[in-house]
């Protein structure tokens, strides 16, 4: 048992060269290891920057579409019936392409009708989309009806939307409830 006897021998212990050796290769080891943990928090920060970016990039192409109601003067042949017309503009400057609506609710009370040609890309500065919808109506009372319909359209990007509509009138108060919407094809930015 030479381990344990002083002076230490070199045979047994080594020379102090390799002692240092040990001492510097240990501590290379250790700072190796915090520069790879700094390294990992680092990435891991910039993939959470890069998830904002992302999302700030796509919130800038997504159109802002805004609902109002308008008067068309043209004649409907049918007397208990009365047009609802509807424009669809953009306020963002991102374009919506391929605009198209559908009436969702459909019952013998409401029907939607093609008055003009349908427009396909609503630019903020551009032409607006007119939705003409009959409904029901007795002549001398208030306009009471709910008339539910969905939006489809896509940004620059390709990503495709949908956004559900109602418009409510009831007892001469009319408002339009227009739901975030919902992404139905995305694509990476």
């Amino acid at each position: 048992m030479d381990l344990f006897k002083f002076p230490f021998h070199a045979d047994v212990w080594g020379t102090a060269s390799e002692w240092v050796m040990i001492i510097v290769t240990t501590v290379t080891a250790y700072f190796l290891w915090k520069t790879l943990q700094s390294q990992k928090e680092v990435q891991e920060t910039q993939n959470r920057f890069l998830k904002i970016e992302q999302l700030r990039v796509k919130e800038a192409f997504k159109p802002k579409l805004s609902y109002t109601r308008f008067l068309e003067s043209f004649k409907i042949e049918e007397p208990d019936k009365i047009p609802i017309c509807i424009a669809v503009r953009n306020t963002s400057l991102s374009p919506a392409l391929n605009f198209n609506c559908t009436l969702l609710k459909r019952g013998e009370d409401i029907t939607q009708f093609v008055f003009k040609p349908q427009v396909r890309t609503l630019a903020h500065d551009g032409p607006y989309a007119e939705l003409f919808f009959l409904i029901n109506h007795e002549q001398g009372k208030k306009t009471d009806c709910l008339i539910y319909f969905e939006v489809e359209y896509e940004d620059v990007a390709g990503t495709r939307y949908h956004q559900l509509v109602i418009f409510d009138s009831f007892a001469g108060i009319e408002e339009f409830r227009a739901f975030d919407p919902k992404i139905v094809k995305d694509v990476d930015v």
